[in-house]
């Protein structure tokens, strides 16, 4: 048996460390075991008290139990010293069990996409929801930016969510991010202190504001106009006039009955004219030069009754203007120069308010139109670059108002300068030039007394002119 039997327990920092020691008998000490034990005979040994043996076995294993118990409460304490340090440590390890599939990114919380959904529904009445739905539309940026990133944060149901949402449309459609000026646009101000944006006061509470006018003259927009232009029910005024608008003319713009001003001119517009233009009954002044329409005017033209300003030059209008155009009786201006047509008809003499009329640059052929002569209220008639032939008519005369005439770069208009022109007293800008006219102007003009045209231009340049005028301003 061993001589001693050792365990104990100590503690290193805050781990527990178990240890235990049996002493062991030293090799010296077998030497030195006298001789007089080793000649022992077996007899002596046998008759060892068997009790003692006994005793000592029984210590033993209560030794043996000793240490088994440190040994149970030592590792019960260290485990418990192990947890304490594992809760404290900032690190913590996941138990789950591993997947084999990727997380998944996080999701917009149910609250906001009850929101989103709330939104959406409210402004389907302007846009479908396919428009709204797609990642990539001015309608799905500007429904996110009216839920989520609008500081005024709107209710769903509030009375201006609908005009709030139309310009935003019309902010992201029209590339407002390159605009050079948009104060306020996407702000948390109201709609009606937005760049351009004019509103009245519509409700008798006076919370909700209405839009009646949009004017972005010159301020680089981009785009085409949305369709849901039209929503903008009460809008009367709307100016985009000289940026970089394409697309097509929206046939909803019929929709908005109480438009009086429709500016589109300095674009690059490429349709037709739709022919729900005729039902802006209300349009005063419609100016929509300088684009790319195409094609005959429809005879819905007829319909706009109310219109005193029509601009249609610099396009690619064709043929002959619809018959439905004497409808509208309240027209003083006619502007198409630069278009392809190339017959003006009868019914125009039933536009007694004209002033001005301008078919400068154009396919217009054959004589000069007698009716045109009874138009007293003319004070401009622009008919140069075109293919007119025959005479100037004496009715000419009739035209007492006429301040303006060009009929220049009509090379097949021949004959003698009626006398009746000089008659007009009113005339300061007549223009002549590059026709087929002879005789003078020395008899018409030159020689009567009164003052002569600020501008007066004809053939006469030469030794043998085609035209004696020595009180043209310029000659050809």
């Amino acid at each position: 048996p061993p001589q001693a039997t050792a365990a104990s327990i100590s503690v290193q920092g805050q781990r527990p460390v178990l240890t235990a020691s049996v002493a062991v008998p030293s090799s010296h000490h077998v030497r030195g075991v006298n001789a007089e034990a080793e000649r022992r005979s077996l007899a002596e040994v046998h008759d060892v008290d068997m009790n003692a043996g006994k005793d000592s076995l029984a210590s033993y294993c209560k030794v043996c139990l000793l240490v088994i118990a440190l040994l149970v409460g030592g590792a019960a304490i260290a485990g418990g010293v192990l947890g304490s340090e594992a809760q404290d440590s900032p690190l913590q390890t996941s138990t789950n069990p591993p997947t084999d599939t990727p997380s998944v990114a996080p999701t917009a919380a149910p609250r906001d996409l009850e929101r989103l959904e709330d939104m959406l529904g409210a402004l389907l009445p302007i846009s479908t929801r396919e428009a709204m739905t797609d990642s990539s539309s001015a309608q799905r940026m500007s429904l996110e930016w009216l839920a989520f990133s609008d500081p005024a944060k709107l209710d769903p149901e509030d009375e201006n969510v609908r005009e709030r949402y139309l310009l935003a449309l019309l902010y992201y459609s029209l590339k407002g991010n390159n605009w050079f000026a948009s104060d306020n646009y996407l702000s948390g101000r109201p709609a009606c202190d937005w760049k351009g944006v004019t509103c009245t006061t519509a409700s008798p509470s006076g919370a909700k504001e209405t839009v009646i006018s949009i004017q972005l003259e010159r301020n680089n927009l981009a785009g085409s106009i949305p369709s849901e232009i039209a929503s903008f029910t009460s809008l009367q005024r709307l100016y985009l006039t000289g940026n970089q608008i394409q697309g097509s003319l929206p046939a909803t713009l019929g929709n908005c009955t109480n438009l009086f001003e429709l500016g589109l001119g300095g674009n690059a517009i490429s349709s037709t004219f739709p022919s729900q233009i005729g039902l802006l009954t209300n349009l005063v002044e419609l100016g929509v030069e300088s684009n790319q329409l195409s094609g005959e005017l429809p005879a819905a033209f007829g319909g706009l009754t109310s219109l005193s300003f029509l601009s249609l030059s610099r396009n690619r209008i064709t043929g002959t203007l619809p018959n439905a155009i004497g409808n509208l009786r309240k027209l003083e201006t006619l502007l198409m120069q630069s278009c392809k047509v190339e017959e003006l008809p009868s019914a125009m003499k039933e536009l007694t308010r004209l002033k001005k009329i301008d078919f400068g640059d154009n396919l217009l052929f054959g004589t000069i139109p007698s009716w045109l002569m009874s138009m007293s209220s003319l004070t401009s008639l622009t008919l140069d670059f075109n293919q007119l032939s025959s005479t100037i008519p004496t009715e000419i005369g009739n035209l007492v108002d006429l301040e303006r005439l060009w009929l220049n770069e009509n090379s097949d208009i021949t004959g003698e300068v009626p006398v009746d022109l000089g008659t007009l007293s009113k005339l300061d800008d007549l223009q002549l030039h590059n026709t087929w006219l002879d005789g003078g102007l020395e008899s018409v003009f030159c020689s009567r007394n009164g003052t002569l045209p600020t501008t007066l231009t004809a053939d006469c340049r030469g030794v043998v002119p085609q035209l004696q005028c020595s009180c043209c301003t310029t000659c050809y």
